[in-house]
């Protein structure tokens, strides 16, 4: 008889592995694009909230100024200094920061040589002049997203991108922003990227051992009736043949 190359075992757990790894690649493949697209979009919404959030400390002030409870200056005044002090995320380094529409800078505060100074001219290392951009994009809609490089907290060789959402003050002219560091969207990713592919190791390494015995189950009474033809063939009738079958006698499929 011809000599078996690849018996019914070794293309059964083939087959199998083959699939999963497939199955494993396209599903992490989709999941892992959209989980990057999902986690940006959390940072757009988390700049966006937050901005309308202090929002909320521009208008509290700016409705004492309609009142009469303070003139505009001094509503101007307490309303930066409240900003000033919202500091948040690691070490309280992340911030809002106010300039105005020519653009100049109002308030900042961890760059204090900023405040007062037109800033129209300042360019990130990709030659983007990010506050003209902030500007226009209050000037057209109102609010919107501003993507730039920018120094990282208090590392002054260190640059990284940077997501931004800036929202315009009619009354006071003033525009007022915060923005993510993009690493942080990064590092986000990988950790999660890690996690999926230890699961799909242990899912593969489970589809392994379960296939192996699925196959050896399958294709070991297969094997031992091949061995029994090639002997019959060979004229080998002796009585073992058939005491090698009854073990299988109990089963109630094919086999």
């Amino acid at each position: 008889m011809q000599k078996i190359k690849f018996g019914i075992k070794e293309k059964m757990i083939g087959f199998i592995l083959v699939l999963v790894i497939l199955t494993v690649l396209i599903i992490g493949f989709y999941s892992l694009n959209n989980l990057n697209n999902t986690l940006y979009q959390e940072k757009e919404n988390q700049v966006r909230e937050m901005v309308n959030s202090a929002m909320g400390v521009i208008e509290y002030y700016y409705q004492l100024q309609s009142s009469g409870d303070l003139s505009q200056e001094e509503a101007q005044t307490q309303a930066a200094a409240a900003l000033e002090k919202m500091t948040f995320g690691p070490g309280n380094q992340d911030y809002f920061w106010i300039n105005d529409q020519q653009p100049v800078m109002i308030m900042h505060p961890y760059s204090k040589n900023l405040e007062g100074e037109e800033i129209g001219s300042i360019q990130d290392q990709d030659g983007r002049y990010l506050f003209r951009d902030m500007v226009q994009v209050v000037k057209n809609n109102d609010a919107g997203f501003v993507e730039y490089q920018w120094q990282y907290y208090d590392q002054e060789n260190r640059v990284e991108p940077k997501l931004s959402y800036v929202s315009g003050f009619e009354p006071w002219g003033w525009i007022l922003g915060t923005g993510v560091y993009i690493d942080n969207i990064r590092s986000s990713y990988l950790e999660l990227r890690n996690q999926f592919l230890i699961i799909g190791a242990i899912i593969l390494f489970i589809s392994l051992i379960l296939t192996y015995l699925i196959a050896n189950y399958l294709a070991r009474p297969i094997t031992l009736l091949t061995s029994i033809i090639n002997k019959l063939a060979d004229f080998d009738l002796r009585d073992d043949n058939s005491k090698s079958l009854n073990k299988y006698s109990s089963r109630k499929d094919e086999i």
